[in-house]
């Protein structure tokens, strides 16, 4: 009771210290720590990824609260296929019945979120391709927000992707050689918005091929917390979107959030 009741005066105060700043327009995170947190409980790496899962739905509502324009999640990379079967087989059911509850849910609809699957979306499972395709057609018409969802993802293979279509074009008289600029190539990428902060969980320190180009080629703000994503809590999100409107980056760590406020 008493650490609930801590947990939400200090969440109060960093909603007021937020609401005197500028919050960042589009926010991208690596929701990393799953398995480990899985782990730690001494649980199977799938029950962190369905807790993990839980998460993301939270996350969807703060950033909205927060006044975010546009979402980004890393939810599976290039490097996710080196898993084992069974592990791969309980992410991807995760992926479709999350995005098919996208395509369904009434706040999306309520809210105007357009949702988009990007990456190599065909290397993915049918199923996954399935939910990818019905939630992008039930969600096509709106622009008021939007979540973007990395799939099958690996930011050097898009921008390698984005010069194969620049040449084609060349190649084609669509493009000369002279026009191929910054603009040329951002408008063939499969995320064509610079990110202004990365939020990453998890206690890494890498940003693990994560939109090079859009974030740190932006020269995007990074924000490193040590909670395991099913671990990750609102006052978390908060700090990362204070810490980027004071132009610093800074890593949650258990101990230095005992210190101020209850622990995870």
């Amino acid at each position: 009771m008493l650490r609930s009741l801590a947990r939400g005066a200090y969440e109060a105060y960093l909603e007021r210290k937020l609401s005197s700043t500028d919050v960042p327009r589009h926010v991208a995170v690596i929701q990393d720590g799953n398995r480990r947190y899985a782990r730690r409980k001494g649980d199977d790496p799938t029950e962190g990824h369905e807790q993990g899962a839980e998460t993301t739905e939270k996350v969807l509502d703060w950033a909205h609260q927060a006044g975010i324009e546009e979402l980004t999640l890393y939810a599976f990379s290039t490097e996710n296929f080196e898993r084992d079967d069974d592990e791969l087989e309980r992410l991807f059911d995760i992926i479709s019945e999350k995005l098919n509850e996208l395509a369904e849910d009434d706040e999306v609809h309520e809210r105007g979120v357009r949702v988009r699957g990007i990456g190599d979306i065909e290397r993915l499972p049918p199923r996954v391709q399935d939910a990818v395709e019905r939630v992008e057609e039930a969600t096509e018409g709106y622009d008021a927000y939007r979540l973007n969802v990395a799939l099958a993802y690996g930011g050097r293979e898009e921008i390698v992707e984005a010069a194969r279509r620049i040449a084609r074009d060349v190649e084609r008289g669509i493009l000369s050689p002279e026009s191929v600029d910054k603009t040329a190539i951002t408008s063939r990428l499969r995320l064509s918005s610079d990110v202004d902060l990365i939020v990453r969980t998890g206690g890494e320190r890498r940003l693990s091929n994560f939109v090079p180009w859009q974030g740190r080629g932006a020269e995007a703000e990074v924000y490193f917390s040590d909670a395991y994503w099913p671990g990750f809590e609102r006052y978390h999100f908060l700090r990362a979107l204070i810490a980027y409107s004071e132009d610093e980056t800074e890593a949650v760590t258990p101990a230095s959030v005992g210190a101020e406020h209850p622990a995870d």
